[in-house]
């Protein structure tokens, strides 16, 4: 598992062959723990004319997903898609990168539960996320179209 650490008790569900801080496309999705206080957007309008209306959480979440791409010139975000309970976004690794994709999704994680707890009060940071987060290696330009569609 090129540059993956296992962590006493921990599962690794990366793709042992892929070395995730080369260049490359990935589908990620980050999942609300249950029981978080959101939801992360409204989805009014009938299935025809959707409008997804962002809560102050979800712009949160939406800015900090973008800067990891604005921060990193490694990292191009090209698609973002944010539901009431979880995140799914395509990014594009265009080079190496210094840490792997996981530690920088980490940090996107961790500003995001800071900005869950500032808006809801807490006393202390409440993780917001799900552990880890799923993950699709887009390998072709046909699942390119069909993801970023």
């Amino acid at each position: 598992m090129s540059g993956q650490k296992k962590l006493p008790g921990r599962q690794i569900y990366r793709a042992g062959f892929k070395d995730y801080s080369r260049p490359g496309k990935y589908m990620i999705t980050l999942t609300a723990k249950e029981g978080f206080r959101g939801p992360f957007c409204h989805i009014t309008g009938d299935i025809d004319r959707q409008q997804v209306i962002l809560t102050d959480l979800g712009q949160a979440i939406q800015n900090h997903i973008r800067d990891l791409a604005f921060y990193n010139p490694f990292i191009q975000l090209r698609r973002l898609v944010i539901m009431p309970d979880h995140v799914h976004f395509l990014l594009q690794v265009t080079r190496d990168l210094v840490r792997d994709l996981g530690s920088e999704i980490a940090v996107v994680k961790c500003r995001c539960s800071q900005s869950y707890s500032k808006l809801n009060n807490f006393e202390k940071t409440a993780t917001l996320f799900k552990d880890g987060f799923n993950d699709r290696i887009v390998f072709t330009p046909k699942q390119l179209e069909i993801l970023g569609s």
